[in-house]
């Protein structure tokens, strides 16, 4: 039992105020993720934040999600799985 919550995390990491792992509920988005990681820093990336997952298979899947452009309401929200990790880049000026 202890195990299987231990796993069920999620990491944050980048350009975010308070990069670590969090625990998982059964359905969590992307930008809730990054609001329990204090939101993004003022050199956040907001349109290229990368989803990393690991498959069933074992090989890791990439996803590039745009934040502005759910927030704007053009993509629907991103769902994350247990062991994701969320990756806030730099933008660059």
């Amino acid at each position: 039992l202890v195990e299987e919550f231990v796993s069920k995390r999620i990491f944050v990491l980048g350009k975010v105020k308070k990069a670590g792992s969090f625990p998982i509920r059964r359905s969590m988005s992307v930008i809730e993720a990054i609001s329990l990681a204090g939101g993004f820093t003022n050199l956040a990336d907001l349109s290229n934040v990368v989803v990393t997952r690991k498959g069933s298979d074992g090989r890791e899947r990439r996803f590039v999600v745009d934040i502005k452009s759910i927030v704007n309401g053009a993509k629907e929200n991103f769902y994350l799985d247990a062991g994701d990790i969320v990756f806030v880049g730099e933008r660059f000026f």
